[in-house]
């Protein structure tokens, strides 16, 4: 739904074949009832949301020969979940070497129909390199100051299925309204731009 006159596209609905149900059960199956912050391989992005790396496990996801028949190999992979009732602050997601990651492709796993992925509006000096500790590794993110609010809204969708998404531009998950986490199967490509993926797929 767009909100304000949005800069340039912030998003493409695909046609990847994929079982939202076969996601959903293998979701509870490895990870069941355990919170985000306990489950292996978690990185705790704030408060309110963390992304469960999932390297090393593409095929148990199902997608492994969407992306071979594409030519796609990801760079990064995971789930990100972002607890019920709560907003993560406006962002732009960065490689591990802090430069800003144009897209990702994203599958909803769990109650994606009650929260929305809302771009903001940018507004100079008004984010920050944010740090979140991994290991051996350090997460940057470029984080809103003012974390109380969402700001103005550009944009906003629900993720009835597959979706590109632009994260170079500052965006966030508003779950304010809804009683479960919101979960989402995350594939990140650092090899193609967003006008060659939105060209092939």
């Amino acid at each position: 739904m767009k909100v304000d006159n949005a800069p340039w596209e912030l998003y493409k609905k695909v046609n990847i074949p994929f079982n939202p149900w076969e996601l959903q059960n293998l979701y509870q199956w490895r990870f069941g009832q355990t919170a985000p912050e306990n489950m292996p391989q978690s990185v705790n992005l704030s408060d309110k949301s963390n992304i469960v790396v999932l390297n090393g496990l593409y095929e148990e996801w199902g997608l492994t020969e969407q992306f071979k028949k594409l030519g796609l190999k990801p760079t990064e992979f995971g789930l990100y979940i972002i607890k019920p009732g709560s907003f993560e602050p406006p962002h732009k997601d960065c490689t591990m070497t802090g430069e800003v990651r144009e897209w990702a492709l994203n599958f909803p796993v769990l109650n994606c129909d009650k929260g929305r992925t809302v771009w903001t509006r940018e507004e100079p000096n008004e984010y920050e390199d944010t740090k979140s500790n991994f290991k051996n590794n350090t997460k940057t993110f470029y984080q809103r100051k003012k974390t109380r609010d969402i700001g103005i809204e550009i944009d906003s969708i629900v993720m009835d299925g597959a979706y590109l998404i632009r994260t170079d531009v500052p965006h966030t998950i508003d779950n304010r309204y809804s009683d479960g986490p919101r979960v989402v199967l995350t594939y990140r490509f650092d090899d193609i731009s967003w006008d060659e993926i939105t060209n092939l797929i």
